[in-house]
């Protein structure tokens, strides 16, 4: 089995299905393959792309439309660390609420201090200065910016954070 890309086109006023459906048949047609040969089809979930692999798989019977997995994982850790379902996860775990934290919240924080030490210069500088005296000798770590198309940041964001948690109470303590 073997795969390829048959191109890489961009569309001047959206993505529709109907204009992909026309590219797709155009870039077939252009290598000279079989409609035999075309046998699956990824996507991600949107509405359009749902809407191509309906009119591929009633035009070529043997294409199958599979999701991408990366995307749906993706969908699921948003859906995980968003308030209803965090909340619901929480109550779950912890009936009575002693042990509940507010996840989205402590989220919302890391994000908003990752936002903020990546813009200014000058805290930037103060936490590479913490990192060099709190890990001497250690190469100085940069703060993992959110990305929403990326499943598993959250888990990298968080992780760095408690890997930088001295430095960066050393860097609000040089403060005061």
């Amino acid at each position: 089995m073997k795969h390829m890309v048959l191109s890489c086109v961009k569309h001047s006023g959206g993505s529709t299905a109907a204009k992909m459906d026309e590219q797709l048949a155009a870039d077939l047609t252009s290598w000279g393959l079989d409609e035999k040969c075309f046998i699956a089809i990824v996507t991600d979930m949107a509405s359009n792309m749902n809407l191509l692999c309906k009119l591929t798989e009633e035009k070529y019977p043997a294409t199958k439309h599979h999701y991408c997995t990366d995307h749906n994982l993706q969908l699921t850790a948003v859906k995980a660390y968003s308030g209803n379902i965090a909340l619901q996860i929480c109550n779950d775990a912890f009936p009575d609420g002693t042990e509940c934290y507010d996840i989205v919240g402590a989220l919302k924080k890391v994000k908003a201090f990752i936002s903020h030490v990546r813009q200014l210069r000058m805290s930037k500088a103060k936490l590479d200065d913490a990192q060099r005296q709190v890990f001497a000798g250690k190469p100085v770590c940069v703060l993992i910016q959110a990305m929403k198309t990326w499943w598993c940041l959250t888990h990298m964001i968080l992780e760095r954070i408690v890997d930088l948690r001295d430095p960066i109470k050393d860097m609000f303590w040089q403060e005061f």
